[in-house]
């Protein structure tokens, strides 16, 4: 709940702050923000609870369990993320006639004090929150009984690399953990989704022009790369089998870059899908286009090295489910919070120039960001192959 909590915080009450500061509003908008946090907060971890248990009970009649497992929870956020997209844009339409009664609601709670609305919320929030904490008790702590093979032959080996092997691993692991996927799969959806929504968009000469569009862009990439990081509790996985790895001759860069290449593998798939999706829907121009395939990449790159040395730094071997490593540790925050701020760094010093009057090319702007990744690139990279053998070897 603190995970949810803490990450709704930082979305929406700078927002708030944003506009008492603009439109001189009482100070109780902030406050009525962060009690609509919290209990949203409850509603997110109900519905996630929720799915859990829905996609745990459906998958266990399969044979592939771990497979249809995840591929039910992709189905599952793909569909509400859908069904929010769908919302949201179905009220921005209505929107031009006047507010429709859902964003009237929260807007007269949160600005207007209207507490009645704040209380149907709360209770909405708090029953579907008691529904899933029942749901998922019926299956917590029990064991899920799986097919067995009859096949008793040994599979044989095909040679690949012990690189590739563990990269292979690795996803099973990530396919394998519903929490796990659930916490990082969100980011890349909503990136490619936004890509998607491109194709629908209509640039126009009022607010939504050519250049705000690039920046909404520029500013949401950054949200979602921040939420992508499989590295940040990938070293803490290991658990208590991490024994195993230092009594074997795989040396500790290669564990680490197995961990940073699947990564890189989903930034790399989900920014390509994204950068065909500018291209195809023709918004924003090819040269802005591709520079933000390169922010991405490179942004997505630094997500891998960073969030690996993060868990490096402040793993958690010890642990009763993996949950608590997911979503409750150290690095996981740590990092979550400095990729927010690293990656929003740029795009919000040029919205504060281009206030001040200093006009700045944002491809410009772009390219000095993209110099900026590539420093931090570096720097990562030399400290893996410096310290990395160290600090696993003392874990």
């Amino acid at each position: 709940y603190l995970f949810d909590f803490i990450i709704s915080f930082i979305i929406l009450v700078p927002v708030s702050v944003l506009y008492v500061i603009i439109t001189k509003s009482s100070f109780l908008v902030i406050v009525n923000s962060i009690l609509l946090v919290a209990f949203l907060s409850l509603l997110f971890l109900g519905v996630e609870y929720l799915i859990n248990t829905f996609v745990n009970g459906v998958a266990v009649k399969f044979k592939n369990f771990s497979l249809i497992k995840s591929i039910l929870t992709i189905v599952m956020i793909f569909s509400f993320l859908g069904v929010y997209l769908y919302a949201t844009i179905d009220g921005a339409v209505k929107m031009e006639n006047g507010r429709t009664k859902l964003v009237a609601s929260v807007t007269d709670f949160i600005v207007d004090n209207k507490y009645l609305y704040f209380l149907i919320v709360a209770l909405v929030c708090i029953a579907v929150f008691s529904l899933g904490i029942f749901a998922y008790s019926t299956i917590y702590g029990k064991k899920i009984k799986g097919y067995k093979s009859k096949n008793k032959k040994l599979n044989k080996s095909k040679g690949n690399s012990l690189l590739v092997t563990l990269v292979k691993k690795e996803f099973k692991t990530y396919f394998g953990l519903t929490v796990y996927l659930m916490n990082t799969l969100i980011g890349y959806i909503m990136l490619i989704g936004a890509s998607v929504a491109l194709l629908f968009i209509k640039v126009n000469d009022g607010f939504l022009t050519k250049d705000v569009l690039k920046l909404i862009i520029y500013f949401f990439s950054a949200f979602c790369l921040s939420t992508c990081s499989t590295t940040n509790s990938s070293i803490s996985l290991e658990g208590k089998r991490f024994w195993i790895f230092k009594s074997l001759p795989i040396s500790a860069k290669t564990l680490v870059y197995s961990k940073v290449l699947m990564n890189f593998i989903l930034v790399f798939i989900t920014s390509t899908i994204a950068f065909l999706m500018m291209l195809i829907s023709n918004k924003v121009g090819v040269a802005f286009s591709c520079l933000a395939y390169a922010l991405l990449l490179s942004s997505g790159l630094i997500v891998s090295l960073v969030g690996v040395i993060i868990n490096m730094l402040f793993p958690k071997l010890d642990y009763e489910n993996e949950t608590a490593v997911v979503k409750q540790s150290a690095s996981v925050g740590i990092s979550m919070l400095s990729f927010m701020v690293v990656f929003m760094l740029f795009p919000a010093l040029f919205l504060i120039l281009t206030s001040k009057g200093v006009l700045i090319n944002l491809n410009v702007f772009a390219l000095i960001n993209i110099a900026f990744n590539l420093v931090v690139i570096g720097l990562s990279v030399l400290f893996i192959n410096k310290k990395a053998e160290k600090i696993l070897r003392k874990l």
